[in-house]
């Protein structure tokens, strides 16, 4: 069970719109919900609302410490509910890919991952005066 601020669900059913709470760490809920909200919008019977439950694995922010967890607690979120990790057991499982495909597909992203940091770091730094370029809008 997830610990939920208010109930959106609840929010929407006030308006009458048809809503679902999904695990965001199963891609086959995830598209099976999706796919339904699609359809129903696309026959023209309006809005849906999906809310996805994700866990986060860090803080709120990159400064956030998350020192109000402990780290059991996330070692065995990471273990255990992990979207890649969930995902690539279940079509594993189906037979669908064979475990020789995955490495193959990790290597190539990890590649591809590897090349965009070393580009990123051997790219000029900019230069300070265009920090607000294309940032804000002047109606002046």
């Amino acid at each position: 069970s997830w610990a939920v601020a208010g109930d959106v669900l609840k929010r929407a059913a006030a308006y009458d719109i048809p809503a679902e709470r999904v695990d965001g760490t199963d891609f086959f809920a995830v598209h099976a919900a999706a796919a339904t909200a699609v359809e129903r919008a696309r026959a023209g019977h309006g809005p849906s609302l999906l809310h996805i439950m994700v866990p986060r694995f860090f803080g709120h922010f990159s400064g956030d410490s998350d020192t109000y967890r402990r780290r059991e607690e996330k070692e065995a979120m990471r273990r255990e509910r992990d979207c890649l990790k969930i995902f690539r057991a279940k079509v594993a499982e189906s037979g669908r890919v064979p475990a020789a495909e995955f490495a193959s597909i990790d290597a190539e992203v990890n590649t591809a991952v590897d090349q965009a940091v070393k580009a990123a770091r051997a790219a000029p730094r900019p230069d300070p005066k265009d920090v607000a370029t294309d940032v804000y809008v002047s109606y002046a």
